[in-house]
């Protein structure tokens, strides 16, 4: 029988409790925590989980999940979802974009769940999955591409009526994932250098040049450049800490499963990065492939998600050191409640699992099922 690792909150208890998941990482991290009933209630007030959903066309809908898991839904989108953002004055409103090749947006209140707003890409771009509004919520920038030319461009909409004023290029083919930092001031893009034909097939793998441009948010002037040796690692998802830590995540093209090369990495505040290590079999158990990240930063761990790997893994961003994992089938979905308690994870059948910030144990008794919900890439948290 496997062992079930301690938990507490206490800080030296933790580091305890961090030194024990080394000398054991090769496990998965278990369950094994008495929670209470206080605990319980307070992981799920004012929380809402949205994210895409549907795994064929006519089936692509924004789905919802609120408090116990009694208060679920959905809004069909006749078009596949991809990234989600919250809008930074009002968390009630949430934008969600279409994955390329499509062109969609649209914004729903999560107190009424009504769609506020639906707005469309030029004819002449494509979106890219993902977007982030200004520090005000005055203005959104969208990751799309041009249908001629492939270039990368960075939108900028006003958000009254969401019109585009103004088109940056993105600093490389294939923005994906973008946020903004912390200061305000800077566009961080992963772009993550992928040309693909009609039928969605990568044909550049060979010549693919990806990276994580910084872009000044006022004039689009790219500021800096992020690249790894590995040219065949597309940089594809981000996340950004409080104090502006960059967590990024890699999809390795042409994986060889023979290798066990780090898929993600750190770019800290004053341009220094590290790649964050992993026992070897672990690394191999995420076949080439990262879908997720997110940061917390009170608890200084991300976690990155692999759904070919069915697995879902944690760093400490201060250091770097491997924290361990949770096993999860196709896990991709990963967000933080809003009292910061739990990572979220989600996956294509409609489970949600809660796994403690502090401890990296899951509490069993908040698990969740929307049988018909089949959960697609991303995750978000609002306030109900």
């Amino acid at each position: 029988m496997k062992p079930v690792l301690p938990c507490s909150n206490t800080p030296s208890s933790r580091r305890d409790f961090l030194k024990g998941l080394s000398a054991v990482f090769a496990l998965p991290i278990l369950a094994g925590c008495d929670f209470n009933q206080s605990a319980k209630q307070s992981a799920k007030q004012n929380d809402i989980f949205l994210g895409a959903a549907g795994g064929k066309t006519g089936e692509f809908s924004l789905s919802w999940l609120k408090g116990s898991g009694h208060d679920n839904g959905h809004y069909q989108t006749n078009f596949r979802g991809h990234g989600l953002t919250r809008h930074p004055v009002h968390p009630h409103l949430v934008l969600m974009f279409s994955r390329r090749p499509g062109n969609e947006g649209v914004l729903i209140n999560t107190q009424t769940n009504h769609i506020e707003h639906r707005f469309k890409s030029p004819d002449h771009l494509f979106m890219e999955g993902h977007g982030c509004f200004s520090h005000d919520g005055k203005y959104l920038f969208c990751t799309e591409s041009n249908r001629h030319t492939l270039q990368g461009i960075i939108t900028v909409r006003e958000t009254d009526t969401f019109s585009v004023i103004h088109e940056w290029h993105s600093g490389g083919i294939g923005p994906h994932e973008i946020q903004i930092m912390p200061n305000k001031n800077t566009l961080v893009i992963a772009n993550g250098g992928l040309i693909k034909n009609s039928d969605g097939k990568v044909i550049n793998v060979d010549t693919m040049q990806s990276n994580v441009a910084m872009l000044d948010h006022t004039t689009g002037e790219l500021t800096a450049n992020h690249t790894v040796q590995s040219t065949k690692a597309s940089l594809r998802h981000l996340d950004i800490s409080e104090d502006g830590i960059v967590a990024v995540a890699m999809q390795i093209q042409d994986y060889n499963s023979e290798s066990s090369s780090a898929l993600a990495k750190l770019i800290y505040i004053d341009g220094t990065s590290t790649l964050l290590d992993a026992p070897p079999e672990v690394l191999n158990m995420m076949k080439g492939y990262v879908g997720s990240v997110r940061i917390n930063s009170k608890f200084r761990t991300a976690a990155f998600t692999s759904p070919r790997g069915d697995i879902a893994l944690f760093w400490n961003i201060d250091n770097g050191h491997y924290l361990g994992h949770h096993l999860f089938h196709n896990v991709c979905g990963v967000t933080i409640n809003n009292n910061e308690e739990y990572f979220v994870l989600s996956n294509s059948a409609g489970k949600i699992r809660h796994i403690n910030s502090s401890t990296l144990l899951e509490n069993t008794d908040l698990r969740q099922h929307l049988p018909h919900t089949q959960w697609d890439n991303h995750l978000i948290t609002a306030s109900c």
